[in-house]
């Protein structure tokens, strides 16, 4: 079934070992590593007219938007999970543009904070527009539920999926192996948040399905 066929249009379903209900990159995570390692073929459905979920983008007159991802890391670090999974996934084909030094700016009333790329060098630069914190910081994320909660709304701070409280990680039922048989859940809510999180979701499920350590294969 080439991609972007309306599925209405497809006559016929029979002779697919796996079917795939959504093509996020959890879904297509999945699809990609059956079809690769299990020689398995695969059936991926989405309700959108683009496949991609988060991962993809649509415009405006005279503009781009992102739905979710802008920028990913640790894929340009050889050997991290991110670049091993991506290169595994595309068979080598991604290419990945640097956001340069600079890679998000915020205004904060009469102030310009710029995000700057290096975990050291961005608590150098929250340090010198903060030097009332400088020594005072043990800890530094980019992201918190409670920030998240602040400027976004969302409840609980789960603004992709569910919540990331110790509770949700602990939850029996979000694991790839349902109890109904032959029916598995994939995407960030089996793992973690984010493009590399539903990724390595993708990857558990793959593992469960093909009995694969496919996190070492990659």
């Amino acid at each position: 079934m080439p991609v972007g066929t309306p599925y209405k249009k497809h006559r016929t379903f029979e002779g697919y070992d796996t079917i795939i209900i959504g093509s996020g990159i959890g879904g297509l995570t999945v699809a990609a590593l059956l079809t690769k390692f299990g020689d398995k073929q695969v059936l991926v459905l989405e309700r959108h007219y683009t496949a991609g979920g988060f991962t993809q983008s649509f415009t405006r007159p005279g503009y781009e938007w992102e739905v979710g991802a802008r920028y990913i890391g640790q894929v340009l670090r050889p050997g991290s999970l991110a670049s091993r999974l991506f290169y595994t996934v595309t068979n080598g084909e991604i290419r990945w543009a640097t956001l340069g030094e600079v890679y998000d700016r915020v205004l904060l009333g009469d102030m310009t904070f710029d995000f700057v790329a290096g975990a050291e060098r961005l608590l150098d630069a929250f340090y010198q527009a903060m030097p009332q914190a400088r020594g005072r910081v043990e800890i530094a994320e980019l992201s918190i539920p409670l920030s998240t909660v602040e400027s976004t709304g969302y409840p609980q701070g789960g603004i992709y999926g569910l919540a990331h409280t110790p509770a949700r990680f602990r939850d029996p039922l979000l694991h790839p192996q349902t109890p109904i048989g032959n029916l598995y859940l994939t995407g960030a809510d089996i793992s973690t948040a984010d493009v590399v999180g539903a990724m390595v979701g993708g990857a558990l499920t793959a593992n469960v399905s093909l009995r694969i350590n496919l996190l070492k294969a990659s």
